[in-house]
């Protein structure tokens, strides 16, 4: 997250709403902060028009199991011709609700502290107010994110293997939604995501001379500062909105559907007859009507419990 550079800031510095405040130096801060996404929507119709991937999703509809055509389809979903510019936010509007924070420190309605630059900073209606050096902090915010929308291009470009999945879905339909699906959560939840909407969320408003600093969420202020940032973020679940759609194709355009051109072929290899059973030793016991072992028989088996990877991880 932007912070201002001691040797640049201006002698008086005016902070507004802002909560999570360190001013001193040698100071240490630990932010860390969870973002619920709820309501979220993929933006899938710019990418999908788009004229080099518009051209070989064509070509791929007319030979749907030709590999050369499914590999420049999957190039052109992540751009990798360069002719598109990616956008660089992966995130466009929404709205931002504060469901809980929890800082360290005063609670400061109008005061003023000095930093040893000689710097004034005015605290107006902060909370969690840190002042002097060598001070300590762990902050801890959560917010609820809803309304968000990603856009697919940005998406792909940064998360390149979404692009196989994306293939799967338009010329498969929902068997492949569960696969794109995971690799849609994986990707929003990815440590380059997290950081991007930690600083998309925590970072407040600057007015345009610098001197007024508003609604920042975590902010160390000092020489010798060291800030660790540990942003996650939590899915309640993916929607029908955030998989590409019908109304998401160009006009024109459409799927093939595989289900009507699958066959169902016939066995063409008649049952084995199978000789009859040998007859039974005295002491066999055998299950009647089942090739089953009888109950004096024991089964033996082993297996193996795969670990479950992680999704923690922590930054800088």
């Amino acid at each position: 997250m932007q912070q201002p550079e001691p040797q640049t800031v201006a002698r008086r510095l005016v902070l507004v709403g802002c909560r999570g405040v360190q001013a001193g130096s040698g100071s240490t801060q630990v932010n860390v902060s969870e973002f619920r996404l709820v309501d979220l929507k993929v933006n899938w119709r710019k990418l999908l028009t788009r004229q080099e991937v518009l051209k070989a999703l064509r070509a791929l509809a007319g030979a749907p199991e030709d590999p050369a055509l499914r590999k420049n389809a999957e190039a052109a979903l992540r751009g990798d011709a360069g002719l598109e510019p990616v956008a660089s936010s992966m995130f466009v509007g929404g709205q931002l609700k504060q469901r809980r924070v929890h800082v360290v420190g005063r609670t400061l309605r109008n005061a003023s502290e000095r930093l040893g630059n000689g710097t004034l900073v005015v605290f107006r209606d902060c909370e969690g107010v840190q002042t002097g050096p060598g001070s300590v902090q762990h902050n801890r915010f959560s917010y609820i994110c809803r309304d968000f929308t990603v856009d697919a291009e940005t998406l792909v470009a940064r998360h390149p293997q979404i692009a196989s999945a994306v293939v799967d879905h338009l010329f498969s339909g929902r068997e492949n939604d569960a696969a794109l699906g995971a690799q849609l959560e994986a990707a929003l939840k990815a440590p380059s995501t997290c950081t991007e909407i930690d600083e998309r969320v925590r970072t407040g408003t600057t007015s345009r001379d610098g001197l007024k600093w508003k609604d920042y969420d975590g902010l160390s202020l000092g020489t010798d500062a060291l800030v660790r940032n540990d942003p996650s973020v939590v899915l309640d679940r993916l929607g029908s909105g955030c998989l590409p759609e019908d109304k998401d194709l160009p006009t024109g355009f459409r799927r093939p559907r595989f289900s009507a051109r699958r066959r169902v072929e016939h066995d063409r290899h008649p049952p084995h007859k199978l000789a009859p059973d040998p007859p039974l030793d005295a002491n066999e016991i055998r299950s009647p009507g089942t090739g089953l072992p009888g109950p004096e028989d024991k089964i033996h088996s082993s297996g193996t419990d795969l670990p479950k990877p992680g999704n923690g991880f922590s930054l800088f």
